[in-house]
């Protein structure tokens, strides 16, 4: 209603001069929210800016991570809505359509928090704390956090003298926090020895180390798989990788690739040599006519890494 009468009466100037003052009025409106918290106050906004006309833009872009649900998704769209009318400032740099900016940001940043919270979530999946019986993720830095006894009968096991580490030798008025800091690794290794079923398992070639535990069954589950590892950590879990949903060329990328040198990454060019050298033949497996280019080379391995996260 509000923008219809301001339309009304801007209407017959040009188009761009319409959407400035548009956007000041929106500017307003959304001080005077910030002023009152007012319904009827977010009321305009939403009138003048009416958000509802993005939402299928955003819903093809981070629909899944709602499960295709219109209204759940719808919530979480609004919810970003209302945080980026509450902590909106104008921007006097860039005044041009800067709150709409500011949404989509907003927008953006909440969705992809949700992904690396799902993806995080499948690196370091909640365990029971043997200490302390809670639900808890990540473990390793749950023990460092909040079981400082277990890391004080860790620390008296050792001979300390002159508050020297028995480690490195390292003076320190706070010898509990040095080693916490440098020396997690060793009451990890602890841990394992007095819990045994808990295993230390590197979720990915540029570590944190994670506690994951281990059982029979799950062993098993990963034998009877048609997959192959695609490195070996220093563990005794290879790490899982289903090559059938693998290109071609992410195959040839994954036989090559030394995950702990990527410098050694071979160029386009080389890698297609090297990848017939492998194969023993000179035909392309993608044809004749394929041409592997630059671009090619760099969505594939951007591809690849999606996909190996997504089976973490």
């Amino acid at each position: 209603m509000v923008k219809q009468q301001l339309m009304a009466k801007i209407k017959n100037l040009p188009i761009k001069k319409q959407k400035s003052i548009i956007n000041q009025t929106i500017d307003i409106a959304i001080k005077m929210y910030q002023y009152s918290n007012l319904q009827k106050d977010f009321d305009i906004i939403i009138d003048l800016y009416q958000p509802h006309k993005y939402i299928n833009y955003w819903r093809n872009k981070y629909g899944h991570l709602c499960d295709h649900n219109y209204d759940d998704f719808q919530s979480e769209y609004m919810l970003c809505f209302v945080k980026a009318c509450k902590s909106y400032k104008r921007d006097t740099d860039k005044p041009y359509n800067s709150f709409n900016n500011y949404f989509f940001s907003t927008i953006s940043n909440h969705f992809k928090n949700i992904m690396n919270q799902m993806s995080c979530n499948k690196r370091n999946p909640s365990l029971i704390c043997p200490l302390c019986l809670k639900e808890v993720a990540p473990l390793n830095t749950h023990i460092l956090k909040e079981h400082y006894d277990f890391i004080e009968a860790f620390i008296n096991k050792y001979d300390i003298q002159d508050n020297k580490c028995p480690f490195c030798s390292h003076n320190s008025n706070d010898l509990h926090k040095h080693i916490v800091s440098k020396h997690s690794s060793l009451i990890y290794e602890d841990f394992q020895k007095q819990f045994p079923e808990y295993s230390t398992a590197i979720q990915n070639p540029a570590p944190p180390i994670g506690l994951i535990y281990i059982n029979d069954d799950s062993i098993n589950a990963i034998e009877d798989l048609n997959m192959q590892p695609l490195f070996s950590p220093k563990n005794d879990m290879d790490y899982i990788i289903d090559l059938n949903h693998f290109s071609e060329c992410q195959k040839a990328i994954k036989n090559i690739f030394n995950f702990y040198n990527i410098s050694k990454l071979p160029s386009h060019k080389r890698l297609c040599e090297m990848c017939k050298e492998m194969r023993g033949e000179d035909i392309c497996p993608n044809g004749d006519d394929f041409k592997f280019t630059k671009q090619i080379y760099k969505n594939e391995i951007k591809d690849l890494g999606e996909k190996i996260k997504e089976m973490e």
